[in-house]
């Protein structure tokens, strides 16, 4: 009886989902007291925007979480190359769990990161083929197939790692954006890749809460938690796009790899806008500051959850929007051009009032001390 409900696709992805929110609520309350019988914790420094000392070895549970889930719900003879990806997987998380514990040397962690995406590149066939007619190319041959596909998955883990300095902020995010890859990927009846981002929304969502609203296991989710996540969301990111060059399908959506980076617009665009103003500056596009939009938020005087918050909301609503639009809209470059625009402007919406708000204060400063 079991096993024929297991043959259920709606229920596989419903019980991946259940087991990896499970194994959360069941792992974080133990590594949080390990974590603190052992030192493992983060300490408050010069970059971070929390103060105390926190557990941040939270990859430990979303890992065991998601593939433990996936495995557990997967036929695994429908994956081509799943050991591989099994072994990126691995590699990725390892990379983050040393940086957690010992920082690593950025040169050392961006060379991991090559390693486990070329494991999945290469070795696990995961790649762009296609340019989906953007600046009229369509096919790619094979090498640039791999350096295309290599910059998306570098770009997409450090643009989680990157925006995981508050609370909820990574996570929330991997939810939304696992959610909407989870759902098309079930309406083209992928079902091996729905248990996979409902595994990951699953445990995102369980790790939020601790995360959040845990006072006694509140935990980061650490180096080893955002570049598992952005790896994750790299392999889903890159089958949305292939799977869409059929255009015969009922779901097809149009100008995908627009709406992909629609779909991951928080992470993408925040990471490309510092690293760009970072270069203009002649800094290390690595080099950590407080120039991020959850940063902006936060000196607007938003708690983290208020910042989490609305930052999400914008990530939904950008979904929504090129969803609906690519209905319409059948012009990639037309699309790309209304995305950027709308990111650039509402990137610029909290830098304006941070500028109006330290214009003030320096005149009701200035007027003080006239009186005086």
């Amino acid at each position: 009886m079991i096993i024929e409900l297991l043959h259920n696709n709606v229920l596989r992805i419903l019980f991946s989902f259940i087991m990896s929110v499970g194994l959360i609520v069941y792992l974080i309350p133990k590594i949080v007291e390990i974590s603190w019988k052992k030192g493992l914790v983060d300490k408050p420094n010069g970059r971070t925007v929390h103060s105390g000392y926190v557990p941040n070895l939270g990859g430990i549970a979303i890992i065991a979480s998601i593939v433990v889930s996936s495995l557990m719900f997967w036929n695994i003879s429908l994956i081509d190359g799943v050991q591989y990806r099994l072994v990126g997987i691995l590699i990725i998380f390892f990379v983050g769990f040393i940086d957690d514990l010992m920082e690593m040397d950025h040169k050392k962690k961006f060379g991991g990161e090559i390693v486990a995406s070329l494991i999945v590149i290469i070795l696990g066939d995961v790649r762009l083929t296609s340019c989906h007619g953007f600046l009229g190319i369509y096919e790619i041959p094979y090498i640039a197939s791999i350096a295309l596909t290599l910059f998306v998955f570098l770009l997409i883990i450090n643009a989680f790692n990157l925006i995981d300095g508050i609370d909820g902020l990574s996570s929330g995010i991997g939810i939304i954006i696992s959610i909407t890859f989870g759902i098309w990927f079930f309406l083209i009846n992928k079902i091996e890749l729905a248990v996979l981002a409902s595994s990951i929304a699953g445990s995102l969502a369980a790790f939020f809460c601790f995360n959040v609203f845990s006072k006694k296991y509140k935990i980061f989710m650490g180096d080893s938690g955002a570049l598992l996540i952005g790896f994750l969301i790299a392999i889903l990111s890159v089958r949305f796009n292939e799977l869409n060059l059929n255009a015969t399908s009922q779901w097809f959506v149009n100008s995908s790899p627009v709406i992909s980076a629609g779909i991951l617009a928080i992470p993408l665009f925040d990471t490309a806008r510092v690293m760009f103003i970072r270069l203009l500056r002649n800094q290390s596009p690595f080099k950590a500051d407080r120039r991020h939009m959850h940063h902006m938020l936060l000196d607007l005087k938003l708690t983290h959850l208020q910042a989490t918050s609305v930052l999400v909301g914008i990530n939904i609503g950008i979904i929504v929007m090129m969803m609906v639009l690519q209905q319409y809209i059948s012009n990639i470059i037309v699309l790309s051009a209304i995305l950027v625009t709308l990111i650039l402007g509402l990137s610029a919406i909290p830098y304006q009032l941070l500028t109006k708000r330290k214009r003030e204060s320096k005149h009701i400063s200035t007027t003080y001390f006239s009186l005086d």
